[in-house]
């Protein structure tokens, strides 16, 4: 398998940018699910956070390397989209609404902005 870069971007840069996105996932949704809960309810949220969650490491890699390898890499795509419209569906309907005392726009702005110069870093690195 190559190793070449895409868009200018070595792999190992992509797997750094790609977990710096996605390891803050797990503690806001901790961070979520323990403001939603009463103190009673807490102390077993971890216990199904990793319920849920070991079963996905430990089955991903072999799903999509097979996937990959028998039907081609856009199939993985397709097998995901159904699970992510599930997990939609699941938020919209269990998830309470929680009003913010104050929108905060510029957080909310930075962040928008940090995303963006992310997403343009590999377009920029090829012009170089």
């Amino acid at each position: 398998m190559s190793r070449a870069p895409v868009s200018g971007v070595p792999a190992n840069g992509r797997h750094a940018i790609k977990g710096a996105a996605s390891g803050p996932l797990v503690p806001l949704s901790m961070a979520i699910l323990f403001d939603m809960l009463s103190p009673g309810r807490r102390k077993g949220i971890n216990l199904a956070m990793g319920a849920c969650g070991l079963p996905g490491i430990s089955t991903g890699p072999p799903i999509g390397g097979w996937l990959s390898e028998f039907q081609g890499w856009h199939s993985i795509f397709y097998f995901s989209m159904p699970l992510v419209a599930f997990s939609f569906v699941l938020v919209a309907l269990f998830l309470p609404e929680k009003k913010a005392e104050q929108k905060p726009f510029f957080g909310f702005a930075t962040f928008t902005l940090g995303i963006i110069g992310l997403q343009m870093l590999p377009d920029l690195a090829a012009m170089l």
